[in-house]
């Protein structure tokens, strides 16, 4: 199988000092978000000798990572009701499950106080009550049995507390298992975290082109220039 990976920067003369030291890796991450960074750690662990790259175009992550409301979200009750209806019962346990060690996993890796995470559940408004309590025990008893968390709750007496108009908004559901974070933190400690497990970050690097064999893959980047020799 391949066994490295390089890329060339278009325009720019490659010198023997980048090309011997900088431009060859076992593997190259494109995209330094939350996805890319969190795959070039667990690449980290699983192979503790690979030279690990992760190219960002952006001089920050450009993409949703930093651009979302700061939910650590697992699913709203219609969501999920919608997802059960399109996929089943089973693949959406699998989904939640997912999700529910997802966040377990960020939370160790890098600990709730650097990610500014609290535990505090979400709240979805709701129109119409009536049809969606019973869909609601439908759906906890499915997640209770499965993974022995109950999942939502009534809050209609948060409607008033929350200043919503009860004209409009009829209802509330509490989801226990979501929780909220600051991204803006989490990149950082990704960032910080993923240097400090010798990753090579290069920002500014957005790939142009990709060529590939049995024993290599070659990337072409458009590189921002930041002056130097």
């Amino acid at each position: 199988g391949r066994n490295r990976e390089n890329f060339s920067k278009r325009g720019h003369m490659v010198t023997f000092w980048e090309q011997r030291s900088f431009l060859h890796y076992d593997v190259i991450v494109i995209g330094a978000g939350i996805t890319g960074l969190s795959t070039a750690l667990s690449l980290r662990e699983l192979a503790p000798g690979y030279k690990i790259a992760v190219l960002e175009r952006g001089v920050l992550p450009y993409g949703a990572s930093l651009r979302n409301a700061g939910f650590a979200c697992i699913g709203s009750l219609t969501e999920m009701l919608d997802d059960r209806e399109a996929m089943g019962e089973d693949r959406l346990i699998e989904l939640v499950r997912m999700r529910i060690n997802g966040l377990a996993q960020l939370r160790a890796r890098l600990g709730d106080r650097q990610i500014g995470y609290r535990d505090g559940g979400s709240f979805e408004l709701l129109t119409d009550t009536e049809s969606l309590m019973d869909e609601m025990e439908s759906v906890n008893g499915l997640l209770l049995r499965e993974l022995g968390k109950k999942a939502f709750s009534a809050a209609n007496d948060r409607v008033r507390a929350f200043g919503f108009d009860p004209t409009f908004v009829r209802g509330m559901i509490r989801n226990h298992l979501e929780g909220e974070l600051d991204t803006g933190m989490m990149m950082r400690s990704l960032w910080e975290v993923a240097r400090a497990q010798r990753i090579d970050i290069f920002t500014g690097s957005k790939v142009t082109g990709l060529e590939e064999n049995a024993r290599w893959v070659n990337l072409e980047l458009i590189v921002a220039e930041t002056g130097g020799n």
